[in-house]
């Protein structure tokens, strides 16, 4: 099981999980997108994130508070070479006025 460091995990509402891959590969996968969402979105504020890995694909779950934050997820997932499809369960809320 791969987890976010707290000061990360800080910066998010809830929490971000990562489910443990099936394969050496889906585990590279799995820990490059874990450096990625910490380096490129520590400073914003995402919302949930799940992510599980499995034979290159990514299934991606939780909760976003901005439209643009989806795309921005995304890009950071296909960015990496080994995935080979995406499979996008993000819920978008609203932030509270």
């Amino acid at each position: 099981m791969f987890h976010l460091p707290k000061r990360v995990l800080s910066l998010l509402p809830d929490r971000r999980k990562v489910m443990e891959p099936a394969s050496d590969k889906d585990r590279r996968i799995a820990r490059r997108l874990q450096d990625l969402f910490e380096r490129e979105l520590a400073l914003s504020e995402i919302g949930s994130l799940q992510f599980f890995v499995h034979k290159g694909s990514v299934v991606l779950k939780g909760s976003i508070q901005q439209p643009a934050d989806r795309a921005a997820v995304l890009e950071i997932i296909e960015s990496v070479p080994e995935v080979k499809r995406v499979v996008d369960h993000l819920d978008h809320e609203r932030l509270a006025a």
